[in-house]
């Protein structure tokens, strides 16, 4: 059986092979945060043995923090240096090796470092007496050990000896003629390492740095970075992720599932670039990133050759609009290329594994549930306006657009259900099991919470089916079906009143229906199985009914009864040259869904009935077609959706798209019409929908004479440079020919700009 698991998040790092090898652990089941034993895993090597992972709170490499200045070194002067340790254990020692360049060769000393109570930071003074008069230039090697051995290693840039009473500081930012770079001052161990797993203590085979993590369960590893570094819009290249996966048996495969505002995408598997060390890599193209301030949310899956799976939380990366890779001068010279500097968050990691001792709440049944929490059952029996209740239940119905929903839950054998008046917020969907406050209350006779003050989802399971009555059924027994999710079976339809009470009849009596709105393709007369909850006004019981957006199935469901079908987003982007697109359906049916299938054509050629794969987050269904069906000129494609329900009835959908076939500039440097003083001229294009092997040339003209005929250039899929070196002042004009070299697709592109004196 396969199950998908979800249990533990830890953060975890790697000593020197000669350190000591530990891992800490933070468990967690579900919402609840409740810890759990996890004595089955552990981290050791050769020399030591392995630890109970409920020794040890939280283990994290020391970080070091250098200065982003330095003063040069002068003759016959003492050198002070003083760094920043942070770590959450405790520092056991600071040393400092001096590398010391000279005419003559090289030599490096050790030396311990002292902490400055006062400042916090660790410090050591080099004597003058120790700086040769030959030296060229020397560089500083910092290792931080902290209490239980483990180790990180930071190092100076290289500081230059002068004699020039005038001369700045080194600096972390290093200037050059194409483009000054920063070097990172801040270092620690990135989670980025290997690691293997074994199923026992026993550890023959150790690997240098390799983390060894003792695994008895039949449950995959799944490391990777804590805090993802910010995405970017208007970036030149794809956004990377990297994730290490690793089991006892081996990896199948790793996916990942994410969003990004209105847009999903489900299922798609990493590559193991490197097969040797358990990494998995995915790049989020470019084109997918926005230009706002908003969230990548993403969840990894591992899965082994037995098909068992872990899978992570779901984790966030920040996007930051507006920021473009390629910073210019006043003259568009590019003037940073160089990464992002090193954070503190860049050294957390976060692991996640299956602990064989993790045993998973019956949240079907709401038991374990908390002390101060009451079941339905209790709350209706409290007295009118009663405050400040807490009862637990799962959302089953929503009689209005995610609001008004009804919780059920069973007790003592019985179904109990509780109408909530109010909306509990969009992130509450139907199946969410949840403890919520508020007020209980009882209205024109009709049991409710209201005035909620706060809401909990503590698990999920799939909604309970309705209970099947009929008219005269409910009118003898309202008194004890008050807030339950109903069905009636062959209901006519009469006179719709949005506003006040519709009349409906099957073959034991009449009902009303309170404010209730017709589907678009329901209307008075029509016969249906109608899908609603109990209500009452006084002593008059009547019901009431949700929409289809809300519950995700016809509630007013005609007699053939076909499932709901519809395509996410209603209207879905078009598809790009040689890039793959993803299709994402929602398909829903009280009785449940089968399976859901896709046949597309693209010019001559029709891929028919290819499983559609229900995701884990919004449990609609994807599927991805592979970029290499779109090439050649073909103007669009047409795709067909078909969704069958448990009773094997179908229901399908047929859309036709346009192909964007258009290359499009997304920036040409330097700027159009600007004027800048600039003497050294570099041309740099970014484009979408180049292919993966684009060509480009460039014309260059300077008041009217050619300086430069077809110069090809250094390009990527998605951006070209060209270095034209140092140019005089006048009139520039650049004629730019992107080609596509998959179908021979051209752009031609130009733009003018001066360069003045």
């Amino acid at each position: 059986m396969n199950r998908t698991f979800k249990r533990f998040k830890t953060r975890q790092y790697i000593t020197k092979k000669w350190g000591i090898l530990l891992l800490s652990f933070i468990i967690t089941i579900g919402a609840t945060s409740m810890p759990v034993s996890a004595d089955s895993l552990a981290v050791t090597n050769p020399v030591d043995k392995p630890f109970d992972i409920n020794d040890i709170n939280d283990i994290e490499h020391p970080i070091i923090i250098l200065p982003v200045s330095y003063p040069v070194i002068r003759l016959g002067q003492d050198y002070p240096i003083s760094i920043t340790i942070k770590d959450n254990k405790g520092i056991q020692d600071v040393t400092v090796i001096c590398y010391t360049r000279t005419h003559g060769g090289t030599s490096h000393q050790e030396h311990k470092m002292t902490l400055n109570t006062l400042t916090g930071k660790y410090e050591y003074t080099l004597p003058a007496d120790q700086i040769s008069k030959n030296t060229v230039s020397m560089m500083f090697f910092f290792t931080a050990t902290d209490l239980v051995g483990l180790k990180t290693t930071g190092y100076t840039p290289d500081i230059d000896m002068s004699s020039d009473p005038n001369a700045k500081p080194i600096t972390t930012t290093i200037e050059s003629s194409y483009a000054p770079h920063t070097m990172d001052h801040i270092f620690g161990r990135k989670p980025n390492n290997c690691f293997t797993c074994f199923n026992d203590a026993n550890l023959e085979d150790f690997r240098g740095e390799d983390i060894h993590i003792i695994n008895p369960t039949d449950y995959p590893v799944v490391a990777l970075s804590t805090y993802a570094s910010p995405a970017r819009s208007n970036y030149i290249a794809d956004y990377p992720l990297s994730v290490i996966a690793e089991d006892n048996k081996g990896i199948q495969e790793v996916t990942i599932d994410y969003r990004i505002d209105d847009k999903n995408f489900h299922n798609l598997k990493m590559s193991n670039t490197w097969s040797a060390d358990g990494s998995y890599e995915f790049n989020i193209p470019k084109e997918q990133i926005p230009d706002t301030n908003s969230t990548i949310y993403y969840t990894i899956t591992a899965t082994n050759l037995d098909g068992l799976k872990t899978a992570t939380d779901e984790l966030t990366i920040p996007i930051i609009p507006g920021e473009r890779l390629v910073k210019v001068d006043e003259a568009g010279i590019p003037i940073n290329f160089g990464k992002p500097l090193a954070t503190v968050n860049d050294f957390k990691m976060s692991l996640f594994g299956h602990s064989d001792k993790d045993t998973s709440q019956n949240y079907n049944a709401l038991l374990h549930l908390p002390s101060d929490v009451s079941t339905i059952k209790k709350v209706l029996s409290l007295d009118e306006d009663t405050q400040n209740v807490t009862v637990a239940g799962q959302i089953d119905y929503f009689a209005t657009d995610s609001e008004h929903p009804i919780i059920q839950a069973i007790i003592d054998g019985s179904l109990h259900s509780l109408y909530i008046n109010g909306s509990l917020g969009d992130n509450i969907k139907l199946g969410h099991q949840v403890i919520l406050t508020g007020d209980y209350h009882i209205e024109n006779g009709l049991p409710m919470l209201k005035n909620i003050a706060s809401n909990e989802i503590i698990g999920y399971a799939t909604p309970k089916k309705p209970e099947l009555v009929n008219i005269e059924y409910l009118k003898t027994h309202s008194s004890n079906r008050l807030g339950r999710f109903v069905k009636i079976k062959n209901v006519k339809l009469g006179t719709n009143h949005p506003n006040g009470l519709t009349e409906i009849t099957d073959e034991t009596g009449s009902i009303s229906l309170y404010k209730s709105t017709y589907p678009e393709q329901i209307k008075a007369g029509d016969t249906v199985d109608l899908y609603a909850i109990v209500t009452c006004t006084d002593s008059t019981v009547q019901l009431r009914t949700g929409t289809i957006k809300a519950n995700g199935y016809n509630l007013y469901d005609k007699l053939d009864g076909k499932p709901t079908l519809s395509i996410v987003p209603s209207n879905p982007l078009s598809p790009q040259r040689n890039e793959d697109y993803h299709i994402q359906a929602s398909a829903k049916d009280i009785d449940g869904i089968q399976k859901v299938t896709i046949s597309y054509t693209i010019g001559n050629e029709t891929i028919s009935n290819q499983q559609m794969t229900q995701n884990n987050y919004n449990q609609n269904y994807d599927y991805t077609i592979p970029r290499n069906r779109f090439l050649g000129n073909i103007p669009n494609f047409t795709f067909t959706i078909t969704a069958t329900d448990t009773n094997g009835l179908t229901t399908s959908k047929t859309t036709t798209i346009s192909i964007d076939d258009e290359i499009k500039i997304l920036e040409a440097l330097p700027i159009q019409n600007t004027i800048s003083s600039g003497k050294s001229l570099d041309i740099i294009i970014q484009f979408t929908n180049g292919g993966a092997t684009p060509k480009v040339t460039y014309i260059v003209e300077k008041d009217n004479k050619i300086l430069l005929t077809e110069g090809e250039n250094i390009t990527g899929a998605g951006v070209s440079f060209y270095r034209l070196g140092t140019v005089s002042a006048g009139n520039y004009t650049v004629n730019a020919t992107i080609v596509r070299t998959e179908d021979g697709k051209e752009l031609h592109h130009e733009w003018h700009f001066t360069i003045s004196e």
